[in-house]
């Protein structure tokens, strides 16, 4: 690597080797759930020393939220978004709530991994279920704020009604697993 300054070959090793981190992590949960995620599961999924895990995020639960933060968008929801605002234009609000209850099963089917997110929060309350909570605070905040925006709702009740159903597909979806 000759004309790359040390400094700029050691940064690009830690990236390299936080990325084989995160995608551990990812994988790990996509095949084996939660319960799959463990330090010495990552670290040989990863081909890391455990030295770097706890140097680059302090533990499994700072890897967990360096990968949430890598989620902010779980369901893509934001690729998504016009067109979902477009379809509830002028939409009354129970089927504004269908279309959106209907949109999030679809993703999370779409998805399998969420419900692995949503079972992490549950299942792994003291390492994961931190940083699973704010994946699935975000979803639930982009869901709220496409139903506020459509116009559809004349009170917030409405809209907190159609969130109890979106946590009534987020439990059929668990279930479900």
């Amino acid at each position: 690597m000759r004309g790359i300054p040390k400094r700029g070959r050691g940064q690009a090793r830690r990236q390299t080797s936080e990325q084989a981190l995160l995608q551990a992590f990812e994988g790990l949960l996509a095949r084996h759930g939660p319960e799959g995620l463990g330090v010495n599961a990552v670290l040989d999924s990863a081909g890391v020393g455990k030295r770097l895990l706890y140097e680059y995020f302090g533990d499994l639960e700072g890897l967990a939220a360096a990968w949430s933060r890598e989620r902010s968008d779980p369901l893509a929801l934001g690729e998504r978004d016009a067109e979902l605002r477009s379809r509830l234009q002028g939409r009354g609000p129970a089927a504004a709530v269908v279309a959106t209850v209907t949109d999030y099963a679809d993703q999370i089917r779409q998805h399998p991994w969420v419900a692995q997110v949503l079972l992490a929060e549950l299942s792994r309350p003291d390492t994961l279920g931190r940083a699973m909570r704010d994946i699935r605070r975000e979803m639930g905040r982009d869901y709220e704020r496409v139903l506020l925006d459509c116009g559809a709702f004349a009170r917030l009740e409405h809209t907190q009604l159609a969130l109890i159903l979106h946590a009534a597909a987020t439990y059929l979806a668990l279930r479900a697993r």
